[in-house]
């Protein structure tokens, strides 16, 4: 019984993590080639998996939790590196994005800070251009093909949009996943009754 769990866990943690090789985030290339030659390695083994009697398959299976965690380490310090170079907070969305498609489970809770650092941000820069839009306003500068409308006001304006659209998506997907919970409760009460 402990042999089957441990053959779902593995197929289920090939299938979850597979969409790293499906990434479209430029240099996860790497991570993805590692990860690939894990599975690799792990199929090629020449032993039955369901012989009980094969106790290789335990030292391998720890073997392959262990390349697991690597990889996850080796994703989250992708990530800090991507993050490093970002410079605004709509690139900062568009990043988040693309490794909430990989959909990972480990992931979630490093996106969720990831999410309060750019609202931190956003706001930061919404400061920032608040700050230079008063110092302007009466006396803008003019620079080259762009019309007469204060640049502050319209970059405010555009990145408020994006981060305000962002927020309430965000919320209407929790109160999503919190409704499905509480559906799965309700679920568990009726069938113990």
């Amino acid at each position: 019984c402990k042999r089957l769990q441990k053959i779902t866990e593995l197929i289920k943690t090939m299938k979850t993590y597979n969409s790293i090789n499906e990434s479209k985030i430029e240099g996860i290339e790497n991570i993805a080639s590692k990860f690939t030659q894990i599975v690799q390695s792990t199929k090629k083994k020449p032993y039955d998996i369901l012989d009980p009697r094969k106790t290789d398959f335990d030292k391998d299976f720890i073997g392959f939790t262990e390349s697991i965690l690597n990889i996850e380490d080796a994703i989250l310090d992708f990530m800090d590196k991507c993050f490093d170079k970002v410079k605004t907070s709509d690139m900062a969305v568009t990043l988040i994005r693309r490794f909430e498609k990989l959909k990972l489970p480990f992931l979630q809770q490093y996106i969720e800070e990831k999410y309060e650092r750019v609202v931190e941000h956003y706001w930061r820069e919404m400061d920032y251009v608040q700050k230079l839009y008063l110092k302007q306003k009466d006396n803008p500068p003019k620079p080259k093909d762009t019309p007469e409308i204060g640049r502050a006001h319209s970059e405010l304006q555009s990145r408020s949009d994006l981060v305000c659209r962002l927020l309430l998506e965000k919320k209407k997907n929790n109160k999503t996943q919190h409704k499905k919970k509480k559906q799965k409760q309700k679920i568990k009460k009726i069938n113990t009754q």
